[in-house]
């Protein structure tokens, strides 16, 4: 995934750490795995000028769909074979890894997830940093639990629970070979640590590239439309399900005089997918919900938009959607697990946090009968944002933390 300041929250996490290695002034060679020839990296230069982006093509394991493969990936043994197998980019990866530390020796090597971590096992004596934006085996058993429903077949369960217990044993395999985990979430970061209890694991949290918070000239008061904002692709995990919840738990018990002083806006990729078509079915009993697809500009629609609507009851990666919000001064009503592990946010201070549809509704019609009550979560939100997530803030604690573990670079 190439470093992307708005995109997915796992290229935005990439896009900040680059950016704070960028500007602590180190030379950067960054590495992408691909098979496409063509692809350039123009739009990232454009950013970082000065940075080395080098492609590396990714190998197949040539045990992979034998025998003795299907043996070594049910074993888990051995580990090096075994990562190679559910890795296609791991040697090629682990060989520039190497090569790369003898011509450089005090080197820091810096992995984004879980995917090119695994290359560090086998390796010793390397300046080594694992970006963990997502905990990997607790995500996967989430979204199954939500993919599968309440009913799951018996050779399924076995299935899931078999890929379960391997992404554990990666991610103890990289633990192991890694000298610095950094994470994303607070929640995240206290249960590696209880299970990792003699690795070095700290929090830095994302930034954003664009810092200059949104201007706002509307006035708020009781009788004037509140637009609400939902944005996130339509047919994706997160977005999927968060729309779901709030067309069909949430807005279906708001009456008709406290729906008519709404307006929600839709904002995110869109396709003929059946969760598109079923979304676009509910959305269509009611007369105050506009869908406007992907956009390149959504710095207009936190202009024009008074309350963002974040409410996945299964997710991670909503996390970038709320830090985007508090940046840019759009107040946040969010569902507490879609907002998990993000640090000095606490409910109806600097946003509102909701652990069931009832306190999510009972928030929302709160807000659409005294909106007024956003102006404080605005400048409270804000100055959250400048005091813990800001750029300024990330760069400085990833420069601690690599001073202390290891040594002035």
């Amino acid at each position: 995934m190439l470093p992307h300041h708005r995109h997915d929250g796992f290229s935005v996490r990439n896009f900040t750490n680059v950016n704070y290695y960028y500007k602590l002034g180190y030379d950067i060679d960054y590495i992408f795995i691909t098979e496409n020839p063509d692809l350039d990296f123009s739009e990232q230069k454009i950013i970082f000028p000065e940075i080395n982006f080098i492609k590396i093509n990714p190998e197949t394991c040539e045990l992979k769909n034998t025998l003795i493969g299907k043996v070594v990936y049910w074993l888990g043994f051995p580990s090096t074979i075994f990562l190679n197998l559910l890795f296609n980019y791991r040697k090629p990866l682990n060989e520039f890894v190497k090569k790369k530390s003898v011509q450089y020796p005090d080197s820091i090597f810096h992995f984004e997830a879980i995917d090119t971590a695994v290359c560090v096992y086998g390796t010793t004596s390397l300046n080594t940093i694992w970006s963990n934006h997502d905990y990997v085996s607790e995500r996967f058993k989430k979204r199954q639990k939500i993919l599968n429903g309440s009913y799951i077949g018996f050779r399924k369960m076995i299935k899931n629970y078999v890929h379960y217990l391997k992404l554990k044993r990666v991610e103890n395999l990289v633990a192991e070979s890694i000298s610095l985990i950094i994470t994303v979430s607070e929640t995240e970061t206290k249960k590696y640590n209880k299970r990792w209890p003699n690795n070095k694991i700290q929090l830095i949290p994302i930034s954003w590239h664009d810092e200059k918070i949104v201007e706002k000239n509307k006035s708020l008061n009781s009788e004037k439309i509140l637009n609400l904002l939902h944005i996130g692709r339509i047919d994706g995990f997160l977005g999927y399900q968060s729309l779901k919840y709030i067309l069909v738990k949430i807005f279906p018990r708001l009456n008709s005089e406290i729906l008519s002083k709404v307006d929600l806006t839709v904002i995110g990729s869109e396709s003929d997918s059946d969760k598109v078509i079923e979304i676009k079915k509910i959305a269509s009993k009611f007369s105050n919900i506009r869908f406007e697809g992907f956009v390149d500009d959504i710095r207009k629609y936190y202009h024009e938009s008074d309350l963002q609507l974040v409410a996945p009851t299964v997710a991670t990666g909503s996390r970038t959607k709320i830090i985007e919000s508090l940046v840019y001064g759009l107040p946040v009503l969010s569902t507490s697990e879609a907002a998990d592990g993000l640090i000095g946010l606490k409910n109806k201070e600097n946003i509102f946090l909701a652990e069931t549809p009832k306190k999510f509704l009972n928030h929302l019609k709160h807000i659409i009968e005294n909106p007024s009550i956003l102006k404080s979560i605005r400048k409270n939100g804000r100055d959250t944002y400048d005091a813990l997530y800001s750029q300024n803030s990330g760069k400085n604690k990833l420069k601690e933390l690599i001073q202390n573990t290891f040594g002035e670079k």
